[in-house]
């Protein structure tokens, strides 16, 4: 079944905001326990809100490419695509920098992209179960791309068109990135939503004109903690600087420069970009998807900045503005002009609560006062 978008932020309209600062909503039910007599006299007053802060725009003026990218995972051989949470997530051999796939065992997020080589003729290639979304790659261009919930169909086809040239007899290289959008964290039987269906990535045998299509490799991207990586000495010769014609999916990188000693909360603001993961200073700070909205920008706590330097890293899957912006507001409600991705095709997890509505926002007022009160129970 299709599942509900559920965004990033974790700012739900609660009585603190995603960056913990006090709202209007806290305020007010601060007033009303106090009218109940359920608030001491002497309380002292609240500490004051340290505003974000703008620290302006970034350039992104370097690369890495997809292929490069895989130089720091070990890719697993097999004759079929299996699913993620059976691919083994072992450092590259020999160990080195490189590395960011950090747990040793099976994956359990990110991306995998699996790779093949094909004879350079036409072909119809078919392909089995997808979760949840697959971008086609031939030769390192996307030739074809099955979203969600489209991907939730047990085949899926595409052609292939013979290549002439003075390389036509060399085979072509085929890649399929698949991404782990979520988890139901949920169950319901009449909705056919199990915790033992949540299985990702492809399986089951790849068809190439009505043969089967053997000899893959996987490269489990799995984007832990070991993300810093990217910014290593080893990394170094694979981070391109160049105007040339974007590929995507990429890296790309740039650098906030901070001068305060104790740097403060901000929002990357990535509206115009298409969707992807950003990591600062190795740090994962959420995944974006400004076309589908309604959030456009991604909360950066202060304590994740340093003075100094600061490395910005974008896994970036279709388009790049080249620049990107750290506001002092989160940009949580805002629709970009044109677009109308369907419910069904955004990030799955749980179903989102709804916007906030003068009804929505009395509610969750009752709601929080029920919630203190009930804490307040529990502490006496």
């Amino acid at each position: 079944m299709p599942y509900e978008p559920t965004i990033t932020s974790y700012d739900y309209d609660a009585i603190l905001s995603e960056g913990g600062k006090l709202t209007a909503k806290w305020h007010r039910t601060r007033e009303i326990l106090q009218e109940f007599g359920l608030l001491a006299d002497d309380l002292p007053q609240p500490p004051a809100d340290v505003p974000a802060f703008a620290y302006g725009q970034v350039i992104f003026q370097q690369w890495m490419s997809l292929d490069s990218l895989t130089l720091g995972v070990k890719g697993q051989q097999m004759d079929d695509p299996i699913q993620m949470e059976y691919i083994e997530v072992f450092p590259a051999v020999p160990v080195t920098p490189l590395v960011y796939n950090t747990s040793a065992g099976f994956q359990s997020y990110g991306y995998v992209l699996y790779s093949v080589d094909i004879p350079n003729v036409n072909s119809t290639i078919v392909l089995g179960e997808l979760h949840d979304r697959a971008q086609v790659l031939l030769d390192g261009v996307q030739i074809k791309l099955f979203d969600y919930p489209e991907s939730e169909n047990e085949e899926h086809k595409f052609d292939v068109k013979y290549r002439p040239g003075p390389n036509e007899d060399d085979p072509r290289r085929l890649q399929i990135l698949v991404e782990n959008m979520g988890r139901a964290n949920y169950a319901r039987k009449d909705a056919r939503v199990d915790l033992d269906t949540q299985w990702k990535g492809m399986h089951g045998q790849v068809k190439i004109n009505s043969q089967p299509l053997n000899n893959w490799t996987a490269y489990p991207l799995e984007f832990g903690k070991g993300a810093a990586s990217f910014l290593t000495p080893a990394f170094q010769p694979y981070w391109k600087q160049s105007l040339v014609r974007q590929r995507f999916p990429r890296l790309m990188q740039s650098t906030l420069n901070v001068s305060d000693d104790q740097p403060r909360d901000t929002y990357l603001d990535l509206t115009g970009w298409g969707r992807g993961v950003v990591f600062i200073n190795g740090f994962n700070i959420g995944r974006y998807w400004p076309d589908a909205g309604p959030q456009q920008t991604l909360y950066v706590p202060g304590p994740v900045l340093k003075k100094g330097a600061n490395s910005v890293v974008v896994f970036e899957l279709e388009k790049s503005l080249g620049f990107a912006t750290f506001m002092d507001v989160p940009q949580l409600d805002k629709l970009t002009s044109g677009n109308s991705p369907s419910p069904s095709a955004s990030p799955v997890t749980t179903q989102a609560p709804p916007a906030s509505t003068p009804s929505s926002t009395a509610t969750g007022l009752i709601c929080s006062f029920a919630a203190f009160l009930l804490c307040l129970a529990i502490a006496f």
